[in-house]
């Protein structure tokens, strides 16, 4: 009696195992896909932000698949937000410069990227999903364009 439910105990162990790996593994071969996403919605926000009258010198360049950065650089404050995937997570970092004497600010973080069991594919921050890319985009951007209205 007692190996049976020792057996039921592995057996249940080793399919939560399964399910994990499962989505481990569209986690894997979805994310460099998704993080394309995000850098679409980021450009489209930031050229709205440029059309709207927001400033110029912030620039976006994605600089490989797994990496994207802002910059505003021409002039101070200086403003660098760098968005990379590793490992199934999105790690952001947002540096702030008011002038050549002030010592950087620095804003960084990360991001989780989960997968349901048919494979669709969720950034978290915090336990907390983002209901889309819009709403991921707006937590990249907000902090970088709320700096340039204060101090530009």
């Amino acid at each position: 009696m007692l190996q049976d439910w020792v057996g039921r105990y592995m057996q249940s162990v080793n399919q939560e195992r399964e399910i994990e790996l499962k989505r481990a593994q569209f986690v894997a071969d979805g994310s460099q896909g998704l993080f394309k996403e995000i850098w679409t919605q980021v450009k489209t926000d930031i050229a709205s932000f440029h059309d709207a009258g927001g400033d110029p010198g912030l620039t976006a360049q994605f600089i490989s698949s797994y990496t994207f950065v802002l910059r505003r650089i021409d002039k101070y404050p200086t403003i660098e937000l760098e968005v990379s995937l590793r490992n199934g997570h999105i790690g952001y970092s947002r540096k702030f410069m008011f002038d050549h004497l002030s010592s950087e600010g620095t804003d960084e973080g990360q991001l989780r990227i989960v997968s349901d069991l048919q494979g669709r594919l969720q950034v978290k921050r915090n336990g907390e999903p983002f209901k889309d890319h819009s709403e991921l985009s707006r937590f990249l951007l907000m902090p970088v364009f709320e700096y340039l209205r204060k101090n530009c």
